[in-house]
């Protein structure tokens, strides 16, 4: 085996434990504020996209570098609005709450995830999250490494990671 191969292969172990450790603390997040229905261990390509989406991202580096992405339809996003900050105020701009709303449930789930991945030896360094309302765009970058499809009560999430876009 080559170096190239083994430091490529070691790369694809912590991207999976990465996305394992994130993946887990979405599920049990998730469940707790809108319920899930059922979760794809990964998404394959060709899998139906989630349109009318809004979307998260989050860039980390470390012992892993690249982008951790939550593409979500608004249904989910504005079920996890109205859990985490209620009704949005006549004067409050509903894209506005929704995109920060995910971005504030992304930065959850990895903030969650930063100790039980540093005990793993895989420390991470995050960076603030960002989010924007997606439209109609498909759910996939041209890369992925990996992908995972939420179904929740209130609509579908896939959670996303890249080394696209650092």
């Amino acid at each position: 085996m080559s170096l190239l191969t083994e430091t490529f292969t070691d790369e694809k172990v912590r991207i999976r434990q990465l996305m394992a450790c994130i993946h887990g603390q979405a599920l049990r997040l998730l469940d707790e504020w809108v319920g899930v229905a059922s979760a794809a261990a990964a998404l394959e390509r060709g899998s139906p996209p989630v349109r009318k989406a809004v979307v998260s991202t989050f860039p980390v580096e470390g012992s892993v570098e690249g982008v951790i992405t939550l593409r979500a339809e608004e249904s989910a996003v504005r079920a996890l609005m109205h859990k985490l900050i209620g009704e949005p105020g006549p004067d409050e701009d509903e894209e506005t709450l929704l995109c920060e709303t995910l971005a504030e449930a992304l930065n959850i789930m990895i903030g969650n995830a930063t100790e039980p991945l540093r005990q793993q030896g895989l420390p991470i360094k995050v960076f603030p999250p960002y989010a924007k309302g997606g439209g109609n765009q498909d759910s996939s970058f041209e890369h992925p490494a990996y992908q995972w499809r939420i179904d929740t009560m209130a609509g579908a999430m896939i959670l996303i990671f890249s080394a696209e876009g650092r």
